[in-house]
């Protein structure tokens, strides 16, 4: 299987612009007609384009985010975003070598290729217990809870954008990160029990800015039931910090109110919010690897791999698809947290900066930066761990 990319000069109307195959120097298409039919093309169309022009139909053209990261971000992390035939090679090399990666390690088969890249490789990398509907004393209240758990992007709330500013993301960095999240303790059965209740629940967490009394005793005692237990909890959060309301409140970016949350997530809430927990349900917890150690490599750190390993841990995150719909796994719930906990301790170094917010997940955090701040955010940013775009750092990698 072949991987192309096509850069269209303008996304909106694409009526020319360069293809390279496998990082072959590319040529001058006139269009998505010009694209030969045997390569499986991304392109740099957004997905609502790439609609419009009924390009699904075609079954080998697809949109910007194929691969998840979409083209014009890795223009901007590489620093060629201004110049598309050198991000079509770059991207068609990048890509081809992502799939014959997840082909050697992951069996991934783009002989039908589907919507996106990761949700071909879901079908292979979920696991069958997340598959199935869980058992236990409420199997629509326990989907109910797993579903309120997933929260996938954390938007900011009642911010306004600075006039004039521009939306930047800053990354983790891939390979290191996606190996982190999936060393993590993870869901590893479809068998629930009810986690019991006290009669009144207690409060916890954080109020103006001090520790309520009984927080270290809930704290602990969650702890305890955690070390061997996935969580999935009814919570309530009465109140959190003014300096965090901006961009993590609580279910900002769902189209609904969110009742549930996992314990990694209510552990983090209660460092800046009070809380108050009334029972949930518990599943046994596991370190067992999902994908195999191979698809980290001993010595590879390349984009390659790393937009290999961003794709598998989504694909875990995924839902999966059954005959009433999308279905959230509890795999994706823990997941999402764990990002969630990780890309908002950043998010809250950079708003501690003066940095507005404005969302995260996925191992990025979206910033506005106002005019002049671009240096100051690549430090601050090199500083917490994220990589800035290559362009605001000078030929030594420090920031310009």
């Amino acid at each position: 299987m072949k991987i192309g990319v096509c850069c269209f000069e303008d996304d909106r109307d694409p009526e020319g612009g360069w293809a390279s195959i496998d990082g072959s120097e590319a040529t001058w298409v006139a269009g998505p007609q010009d694209l030969d039919s045997e390569v499986l093309w991304v392109t740099n169309l957004p997905y609502l384009t790439h609609r419009k022009l009924n390009l699904a139909a075609e079954g080998n053209v697809f949109d910007t985010q194929y691969f998840r990261t979409q083209i014009a971000n890795i223009g901007v992390e590489m620093g060629i975003d201004h110049d598309l035939k050198a991000l079509a090679e770059f991207c068609s090399m990048t890509f081809q070598r992502v799939h014959r990666l997840g082909k050697e390690h992951l069996d991934i088969d783009l002989s039908s290729p589907g919507y996106r890249y990761h949700k071909t490789a879901s079908y292979s990398l979920i696991p069958d217990f997340a598959r199935q509907q869980p058992t236990g004393t409420s199997t629509a209240d326990i989907l109910d809870a797993i579903k309120h758990s997933t929260q996938a992007n954390q938007a900011m709330s009642g911010v306004q954008r600075p006039k004039g500013a521009q939306s930047v993301s800053l990354t983790f960095p891939r390979h290191s990160y996606g190996k982190w999240l999936l060393s993590l303790p993870l869901p590893s059965e479809q068998r629930w029990t009810v986690v019991k209740q006290r009669e009144n629940s207690t409060k916890f967490g954080v109020e103006n800015g001090k520790a309520l009394r009984n927080t270290a005793t809930v704290i602990d005692r969650l702890n305890t039931i955690g070390e061997k237990n996935a969580l999935f909890l009814r919570v309530t959060v009465h109140s959190m910090d003014k300096f965090y309301k901006g961009f993590a409140s609580f279910s900002a970016g769902e189209k609904y109110t969110r009742r549930w949350a996992t314990l990694p997530e209510i552990l983090e809430l209660a460092r800046y919010a009070k809380l108050s927990i009334n029972g949930g349900y518990s599943c046994k917890l596991s370190t067992s690897p999902l994908v195999p150690e191979e698809i980290f490599g001993e010595s590879d750190m390349s984009y390659a791999r790393g937009l290999l390993i961003e794709n598998a841990w989504s694909a875990l995150a995924c839902p999966i698809t059954t005959q009433e719909g999308p279905r959230q796994t509890m795999l994706s719930a823990y997941l999402r947290a764990y990002d969630r906990i990780a890309c908002g301790r950043a998010a809250a170094q950079l708003a501690s900066e003066g940095f507005i917010v404005g969302s995260y997940s996925m191992g990025r955090v979206v910033i506005f930066l106002r005019p002049g701040e671009a240096s100051r955010a690549a430090k601050k940013a090199l500083e917490i761990g994220l990589m800035p775009p290559i362009g605001f750092l000078n030929s030594k990698g420090e920031a310009s």
